[in-house]
């Protein structure tokens, strides 16, 4: 059910760009390769187990639009094969849980000087977007996968080639909304008792190199 929505999603975003697509005269598709960097979350059951998600490749791609010498639009996609693995406390190995495809779909904005005098150009990004996370088979079950909110900061640059051909290397962090989880109850003379809820976010870096291949010249 999540992958259908996902793709419903999908289908509507590329509806909705569609018309400014086709009017945009400077287009850059960019296809990814790199390496991603694993980030842990504490979970809060009866006591607190630390969940930690390896290392792995990451491969993906941009659509990019070069609205003006200043900025750029664009709708990425990064795909990671990942583990992951828990340790209670106490506990000295960590214990496999369940392998891990994780798939951002981010819309950036790219932010760059408006006036430079060479093709290398450097870039900030920042995103907003949605994490697929789909977990492997678990004691012959397959779990359902699930959807997060997702949000990413990065820095980078490209240079292009006297063709239509260029290269594109980045570092991006992302990070992902997990759940909430009740912190216990405070109580305040003033305002009486409530409880606190503590967010579980998973924090990863990537860094990428790709390959740019211009669709379409600048006016």
């Amino acid at each position: 059910m999540q992958r259908v929505q996902l793709l419903f999603v999908s289908i509507l975003a590329l509806g909705v760009m569609s018309p400014m697509l086709v009017q945009a005269k400077d287009l850059e598709l960019t296809a990814f390769g790199g390496y991603n960097l694993g980030g842990s979350i504490d979970v809060r059951e009866n006591q607190t187990y630390k969940i930690n998600t390896g290392d792995s490749y990451s491969a993906g791609a941009a659509l990019t639009w070069q609205r003006s010498d200043s900025h750029a639009f664009e709708l990425f996609w990064n795909y990671r094969p990942t583990h992951i693995t828990g340790k209670r406390p106490g506990e000295t190995q960590e214990s496999d849980l369940v392998d891990l495809d994780a798939h951002d779909f981010m819309a950036n904005f790219l932010f760059m000087p408006a006036y430079r005098e060479s093709k290398f150009t450097p870039f900030l990004l920042v995103g907003l977007g949605a994490t697929l996370l789909d977990p492997g088979e678990v004691a012959g079950l397959s779990p359902d996968s699930k959807t997060k909110f997702s949000w990413n900061l990065g820095a980078g640059f490209k240079t292009m080639g006297a063709g239509r051909l260029g290269i594109r290397a980045q570092a991006r962090y992302h990070s992902t909304y997990i759940s909430d989880e009740s912190n216990g109850t405070w109580c305040d003379p003033y305002y009486g008792c409530y409880e606190t809820v503590a967010t579980n976010w998973l924090d990863e870096w990537d860094f990428d190199g790709g390959l740019i291949i211009k669709l379409g010249e600048g006016p």
